[in-house]
């Protein structure tokens, strides 16, 4: 296992706002993505909630207002610097022309749904704007419906959980007259900017073994493509053009499926990617498939505090011979998925680097991978974020928004 010192506090309040910093090597990958591809929608992480009467809307303001001035990546843009790389560029506060919270109406609750899947999907221009937009419609005397929308380089799932138990502290205390700077929430020892310059300091010369493991497992960039059966021509360039359609499993089929995991000594996780490319190997009748799965990336002490783009992507070659077992296919998945997680501490970005000189360039494809499964587990955020959140001030639920957009070919959310 890598031994890496641990993470601290690189650059003071001071140093912060006075120039521009690195970005992180994950952040990096994105903002090419973002250079060539545009003001896409698709890697938005937009979060709605259905709030109900009676709602503070100046606490809400507030309690936003207080999340950004605690994570400093909320108010950041971005820039290319004078090497052609990529630089962020941290703001004292949001402009005055940047709405931190916009309110509207709408008639019902579908009319406020499709103004806020619009918006939802709507890209960020990275080099001009922020990366955060949040609106509330207010649906008549029914209650209101709110999208936190965040782009993807300042962002990632655990961040949701980490926004929303700040809001609810923030806002709870607030709604009752206290003041934001009287609010007990933890001091941040470290922010996002410091996470960057660490990653590269402490990883930049100790990942050889680690490339080289990655350069081995994906065949040193010689891989197949996903060839799946398809209806429509393929475009030249990626959309992003996407839709989703969500299965219920009952509860019987999951314990079947745990047992099943068991009995090969894996996880459930391991068994889903088995199972996973073993569909798509017979849909595209090939006999391995590299499947990414992003990996939660936080590993260092602290980070578990922090807002930011932490999730790191492991491109896992599964291979599926024809004639062979499933016993056989889940134990090599098990051991992929094993291998890449000891092996986690790659940034994506430099597998891309060592692989795509390596590949003719496709346009219309991800240059890695062109399936993806990502693995959630409940965390049940959603029941308790009005009790254990938000306190007894506002009763909130999740509501779910239509996104018709898709990062990769095809992806299992499970």
């Amino acid at each position: 296992a890598l031994r890496l010192p641990p993470l601290v506090r690189i650059i003071d309040s001071e140093q912060l706002l006075a120039s521009a910093h690195p970005v992180s090597w994950n952040q990096s990958q994105l903002l090419t993505v973002h250079l060539v591809d545009g003001a896409t929608g698709a890697y938005n992480i937009p979060t709605t909630l259905w709030l109900h009467e009676p709602l503070a809307v100046g606490a809400l303001r507030g309690a936003l207002a207080g999340v950004v001035e605690r994570h400093a990546v909320l108010r950041t843009t971005y820039e290319v610097d004078a090497d052609g790389g990529f630089a962020q560029r941290v703001r004292a506060e949001l402009e005055p022309q940047t709405l931190l919270l916009r309110e509207t109406s709408a008639a019902d609750r579908d009319a406020a749904e499709a103004l806020l899947a619009a918006d939802a999907s709507t890209g960020f221009e990275l080099f001009v704007d922020g990366v955060l937009r949040c609106v509330l419609a207010h649906v008549d005397d029914d209650g209101h419906l709110l999208l936190i929308n965040v782009h993807h380089v300042a962002f990632d799932g655990v961040s949701t959980g980490v926004l929303l138990g700040e809001l609810g502290v923030l806002y709870g205390a607030l709604s009752t007259g206290e003041h934001v700077e009287d609010v007990a929430l933890p001091e941040l020892a470290v922010q996002y900017v410091d996470y960057a310059l660490w990653q590269r300091s402490a990883l930049g010369d100790v990942l050889d073994v680690y490339r080289d493991y990655w350069r081995e497992h994906l065949h040193d960039g010689a891989l197949g493509v996903l060839e799946m059966p398809l209806d429509l021509p393929r475009p030249a360039a990626q959309t992003f053009n996407g839709d989703a359609i969500s299965v219920v499993i009952a509860p019987d089929v999951t314990r079947r499926l745990e047992h099943l995991a068991r009995s090969h000594g894996a996880t459930l996780f391991q068994l889903a990617l088995a199972l996973w490319a073993v569909a798509l190997c017979r849909h595209a009748g090939q006999e391995e498939v590299v499947v990414g799965s992003p990996y939660h990336g936080r590993d260092a002490a602290g980070t578990e505090a922090l807002i930011g783009y932490f999730v790191n992507m492991l491109a896992l070659r599964v291979e599926v011979p024809r004639g062979g077992s499933v016993a056989s296919v889940v134990r090599h998945a098990r051991d992929t998925a094993s291998g890449g997680m000891r092996h986690a501490a790659l940034p994506f970005q430099q597998i891309v680097h060592e692989l795509l000189p390596k590949r003719a360039h496709d346009a219309s494809r991800n240059a890695v991978f062109q399936a993806m499964l990502a693995w959630e587990p409940d965390q049940g955020w959603g029941r308790e974020l009005g009790s254990d959140m938000l306190g007894k001030a506002l009763e909130v639920s999740p509501f779910h928004i239509s996104r018709n957009t898709a990062r990769f070919e095809v992806t299992l959310d499970a």
